[in-house]
């Protein structure tokens, strides 16, 4: 019996039989040997583990080894969470600094996406919904790392990131609440009444403009993402009224895009281009053609009419680079002086939607914020395309600069 549970022993270890020793005529020996080779493998476990031993049944005995039955268990480590500070806990400054909103208007924002948000269980210490709204706000404010966003909220990277789409699908469920063409009668005429006592430009109620926000050069046809300017972007189209809030965005194309281009294949142009979608024009720079509802200054302008009504249109679009101001100083994610966005385009153009977003509702709130020039480099091309104006639209032009200035 000793010999064939020998053999089976062998059969299951790799062992090399010492010179001069013959398995077949010295039996013994060889079983002697397996069991010192056995020996010296269970020592070299316990030297490279640091996991407790503990010897079960008998105690072992010196003579014999191979009775030694020894059971190598895990080392039990409690599961360590991470401190998660309490929004109400903090002070108003160091809320403010950190996510650009105070207490009870980040509670507002939570209540609209709760529902998204919140978990389904609380079991294994389940990140609250407030936590991931908090690690976005974090991140649109301060454009930093994901870890350095979770890292504040007492989080992981990896649980930062996979809440960030959810969180954003969440707010963006709420872009027609917060970003719409005005449509009653009162918030138009009170819009065109604005850019006619300051301006003199009648019928106004918004100005159109790009910019671009700087993302890392993206897998698939990254050159079309290069701007004139020679980095990789994306060209946001925005609307916005009188208080610089966002009336419309888009922000799908790529940075070598065209304003006008992008503007022609937008739903916006579709809109205006039926006669009574839209009550009022729009102001644009030169980078788009002059349209009936879009009005551009003259290029070479003659008279002194013309002059002052160039005058007039660059100090009404005026609004329209300060909303941009506005929306990178409080979003420095969306900055390119905070480096570019490790993102693809698709979830950097979410980025933007849901900064605009928030960017309407610190406006509606009156949230100060310390305003920053943008650089020049990140307003899109001033640069017009090769597209003639309309005879219509150049008259449309034409009877305003006669008859206003």
């Amino acid at each position: 019996m000793l010999q064939g549970r020998s053999f089976l022993a062998l059969s299951s270890l790799v062992c090399v039989v010492p010179e001069g020793l013959n398995p077949y005529s010295d039996m013994a020996g060889l079983v002697a040997y397996f069991f010192f080779t056995r020996e010296m493998h269970l020592r070299r476990q316990r030297k490279l583990s640091d996991d407790p031993r503990i010897a079960s049944g008998h105690e072992a005995d010196e003579r014999h080894p191979e009775s030694r039955d020894v059971v190598v268990r895990r080392v039990y480590r409690p599961r360590l969470y991470r401190e998660r500070p309490e929004l109400t806990s903090l002070p108003d400054d160091i809320v403010y600094q950190r996510y650009r909103f105070p207490k009870d208007v980040i509670l507002n924002i939570y209540e609209l996406v709760k529902h998204d948000l919140e978990p389904k269980t609380r079991r294994g210490h389940a990140i609250p919904g407030v936590v991931k709204l908090m690690n976005c706000l974090h991140f649109f404010a301060t454009g930093s790392f994901q870890h350095t966003s979770s890292t504040v909220s007492g989080v992981s990277q990896s649980a930062f990131s996979r809440s960030f789409q959810p969180v954003m699908d969440a707010l963006k469920k709420h872009l027609p609440t917060f970003i719409k063409f005005p449509s009653g009668e009162s918030e138009l005429s009170k819009i065109k009444q604005h850019f006619y006592s300051k301006f003199r430009i009648p019928n106004v109620i918004g100005c159109i403009a790009c910019t671009h926000i700087a993302i890392c050069a993206p897998y698939g046809d990254p050159e079309i993402y290069i701007n004139r300017n020679g980095w990789h972007s994306l060209n946001v189209q925005v609307v916005c009224d009188h208080n610089c809030e966002i009336i419309y965005v888009l922000s799908a194309f790529p940075g070598s895009t065209h304003d006008a281009y992008i503007l022609r294949e937008s739903a916006l142009y579709r809109d205006f281009m039926c006669a009574e979608s839209k009550s009022g024009c729009l102001l644009g720079d030169m980078g788009f053609p002059c349209y009936n509802w879009l009005l551009t200054p003259i290029g070479n302008p003659q008279t002194a009419s013309q002059i002052k009504y160039n005058e007039a249109h660059a100090k009404a679009r005026v609004v329209v680079e300060r909303a941009f101001s506005i929306l990178k100083s409080r979003f420095r994610c969306l900055h390119k002086t905070e480096g570019a966005l490790k993102y693809s385009p698709s979830k950097v153009a979410d980025i933007v939607v849901v900064c605009c977003i928030l960017h309407n509702i610190a406006l509606q709130e009156k949230i100060p914020i310390e305003v920053e020039d943008i650089s020049e480099e990140d307003m899109s091309s001033l640069e017009t395309e090769d597209t003639a104006d309309s005879l219509a639209a150049t008259d449309t032009r034409d009877r305003i600069v006669s008859n206003y200035f």
